[in-house]
């Protein structure tokens, strides 16, 4: 009888979230003045991160809805943070330089 091959943990949401931090920071998108990639990077960084620490899919929230699931961010400063990124994320036409 062949041993079933072993799956490795899922890693903790906060190692992933760092990873891709400190490679939005290593992408050199602010230099070049591409501040929307490097905002919609690290948008994506920490929806993921609240996904994964609380459960949910947190990519395909909207703010309003993510607030629901992430109960540190019901204050009106974390949510006025993760609307601006709403409206950063969504503008396609804007100049952010």
């Amino acid at each position: 009888m062949a041993a079933e091959p072993t799956v490795p943990p899922p890693r903790p949401p906060e190692e992933v979230a760092f990873e891709k931090l400190e490679a939005a920071e290593r992408s050199g998108w602010l230099e070049e003045g591409e501040v929307k990639l490097f905002h919609v990077a690290v948008s994506e960084a920490v929806r993921e991160y609240l996904g994964g620490r609380y459960g949910f899919d947190s990519l395909e929230q909207t703010t309003e809805e993510l607030l629901v699931y992430v109960p540190a961010a019901n204050n009106d400063a974390d949510a006025s943070t993760l609307e601006a990124a709403d409206i950063l994320h969504e503008s396609s036409d804007a100049d952010y330089t």
